[in-house]
């Protein structure tokens, strides 16, 4: 019951941060106030959710998970182009956190941590293409990302999930799925519901300017 539990609250952490993250992305895109420190503070505020993502996952369940969440919630949601940046910098980070807690690293994990971020952007582009419902489209990105990343990954440091009975591992997965849709399901309609009122507050605002 505690692994059940502690992934439940790493799932709520997640789904926070990828909300904020979301929405602050969105407000400095549609932003007229511009300079030349904008892509640092993308960069920078990214790159803090992604690493925090790894922290938490790996002291609550033991290793890293959902790392590239908020990559495939960006690229759906809000720019392809800053989805595929975000596709790069995070085996980036992920290879600092192995690093840090590992205290090593080798050329196969170097060369296997940017690959799977490749497969992870290559995997978004095909989904858009073959399904045209964003929803669904997210829902599936992430469970062949996770599930891609239980093969893939198997011989990463800090990213293979520690194995148990079988079934034991097939009622985690499938619990691990559906709160992971859960998440997703919920982020994706905070951020919707944020970018409506914007809208609305805009639209309040041009009718306020024009009675005026």
């Amino acid at each position: 019951m505690v692994e059940f539990y502690n992934y439940f609250m790493l799932m709520l952490i997640v789904a926070s941060l990828a909300t904020s993250t979301l929405i602050s992305l969105r407000f400095i895109n549609i932003s007229e106030f511009k300079n030349g420190y904008v892509d640092l503070i993308k960069v920078l505020m990214s790159g803090s959710m992604v690493y925090t993502t790894m922290s938490v996952s790996y002291n609550f369940v033991g290793n890293i998970a959902h790392e590239y969440l908020l990559a495939i919630l960006t690229y759906f949601l809000i720019s392809k182009r800053q989805a595929f940046f975000l596709t790069l910098i995070t085996p980036l980070f992920a290879l600092l956190f192995i690093f840090f807690i590992d205290d090593s690293l080798s050329l196969r994990v170097i060369i296997m941590c940017f690959a799977f971020g490749l497969f992870v952007f290559l995997l978004m582009s095909v989904t858009t293409y073959l399904i045209p419902n964003q929803l669904l489209a997210i829902i599936v990105c992430e469970i062949l990302a996770v599930t891609t990343k239980l093969w893939f990954a198997s011989d990463i440091p800090l990213m293979a999930v520690q194995s148990g009975s079988e079934l034991f591992e097939l009622i985690q997965s499938l619990y691990r799925v559906g709160v992971g849709i859960a998440v997703l399901i919920i982020v994706r309609q905070l951020y919707l519901q944020v970018v409506k009122l914007q809208y609305q507050n805009k639209n309040c605002i041009k009718i306020v300017t024009t009675i005026i």
